[in-house]
């Protein structure tokens, strides 16, 4: 019994070395290496200052360009204001 736990403790070790730290420097050398500009984070810099990503929270210029996902089957339409029933029609009929 008592070879058994101590077996069990040296593999759990083991293994949390392993996985919880040798891994994870690989990996992040390896991205490091090969994908430099997506590894730490996708940043944009604007007179040398970090200003966002390209990945999250790109502003919108124009009004009207951030346009939820159309539902197939409307089914609140009547109590939404006329601009939007007549821009979620022009929508679906331009797909």
């Amino acid at each position: 019994m008592a070879s058994n736990l101590r077996t069990a403790i040296i593999f759990l070790g083991v293994f949390t070395v392993i996985t919880g730290i040798i891994y994870p420097l690989i990996v992040t050398g390896v991205a490091q290496a090969f994908f430099h500009h997506q590894a730490n984070g996708s940043l944009i810099t604007s007179n040398g200052e970090v200003v966002g990503s390209d990945l999250i929270g790109q502003p919108f210029q124009r009004p009207g360009v951030f346009l939820g996902t159309i539902v197939r089957h409307v089914t609140n339409i009547l109590t939404m204001p006329p601009l939007h029933r007549v821009r979620i029609t022009a929508r679906k009929i331009r797909r």
